[in-house]
């Protein structure tokens, strides 16, 4: 499934993937799919890697002999019972902004499972979670505590249950460091490289920033608009 914040006729943010084949989850930027996903293999193995058909063309951001995952971690523990949250992805109100180009950003023919921005001051926060087999849920995880809001749901043939909710909460210190952070030093220079490495036909110019938390062994994206930071 892909989802997105916003509208297609106005303000977005990226368009995000969510899928599965088999036992395993993938997660990408819908853009760059072919390039570069998030893998939460059922072994309990998860990673964020290159994919081999993009490497095999080239590219600045792995050398020769380099693995072509830019990270591996360990299904993190259960939250409460049969419950694990697995991935997020955050977008903050800020980065939902007008596009240059709208038609020619949308996948032509696919549904896209789209959330109203989230108030100023606020972020979205996209959820992955897995329940495992056994498990009872009542309506669907965070329904009650986190007032969330149910996107997708897919059953696994491992018993397992993915599911993708929605909700909101407000951008802390950290996160808005991080963003104006982030577009100050990191984006130009970022820019600069997938332009190098063949993306500079991308009619709107985003990133992703990717977060990795030991503890919890947690992983998320921000997804940020390429418009810059203004600060008071």
């Amino acid at each position: 499934m892909r989802f997105a914040v916003g509208r297609p006729d106005g303000p977005r943010s990226s368009v995000w993937r969510l899928w599965t084949r088999g036992d395993d989850i993938y997660l990408s930027l819908r853009d760059l799919t072919k390039a570069q996903k998030i893998s939460l293999h059922s072994s309990g193995r998860w990673r964020n890697a290159w994919t081999t058909e993009q490497v095999a063309k080239g590219l600045p951001f792995v050398g020769p002999g380099q693995d072509r995952a830019t990270d591996k971690w360990d299904r993190p523990p259960e939250l409460a019972p049969g419950v694990t949250r697995a991935f997020d992805v955050v977008v903050p109100a800020s980065e939902v902004t007008e596009p240059e180009h709208y038609g020619a950003k949308l996948p032509a023919g696919k549904e896209i499972v789209w959330v109203p921005a989230a108030p100023q001051g606020f972020a979205t926060y996209y959820t992955v979670v897995l329940t495992a087999a056994e498990t009872t849920v009542s309506g669907w995880p965070g329904r009650n505590g986190m007032g969330s809001r149910l996107l997708w749901k897919q059953g696994l043939p491992n018993g397992e249950t993915v599911w993708l909710i929605a909700f909101e909460l407000p951008v802390n210190e950290w996160l808005e460091g991080l963003v104006a952070g982030f577009k100050r030093s990191v984006f130009p220079e970022g820019r600069r490289m997938m332009e190098e490495a063949g993306y500079s036909g991308v009619e709107e110019a985003r990133a992703a920033i990717y977060v990795r938390r030991e503890e919890p062994r947690m992983r998320a994206y921000i997804d940020l608009s390429g418009q810059p930071h203004f600060e008071d």
